[in-house]
């Protein structure tokens, strides 16, 4: 599903700042 692990290092991030955001 991963192309390398820039992309789920982003979505990690990403969900990191909305956890932040919405919390």
């Amino acid at each position: 599903m991963f192309k390398g692990d820039c992309d789920w290092r982003i979505m990690l991030t990403f969900s990191i700042y909305w956890f932040k955001r919405k919390g």
